[in-house]
């Protein structure tokens, strides 16, 4: 058996490698901002498979699940906002 070391992702991918440590430094400065991107995403989403398939489209239980944070997933990075603007604001 000959030896095959671990590849080096960031050699073999450079492009990849940027974008995850561009993703990771957005996410870890502006949290908030990810969290409302994300719940943008799952909202359009769950409106893309109500056009196409109605409310069938949502029998499965991790369905529901993306159903339910599309509905209900603005709240807590909305009052986390909030609580940021005010502590800035004192």
């Amino acid at each position: 058996m000959s030896y095959n070391p671990e590849t080096d992702l960031e050699k073999e991918f450079p492009r990849q490698a940027a974008l995850r440590k561009r993703f990771a430094a957005f996410a870890k400065d502006r949290p908030i901002a990810l969290a409302f991107r994300i719940w943008l995403g799952l909202t359009l989403f769950s409106a893309l498979m109500l056009t196409l398939d109605g409310l069938a489209a949502f029998d499965s239980p991790g369905r529901k699940l993306i159903l339910l944070f599309a509905l209900l997933g603005w709240i807590i990075p909305f009052v986390d906002w909030i609580r940021t603007r005010k502590a800035i604001d004192e």
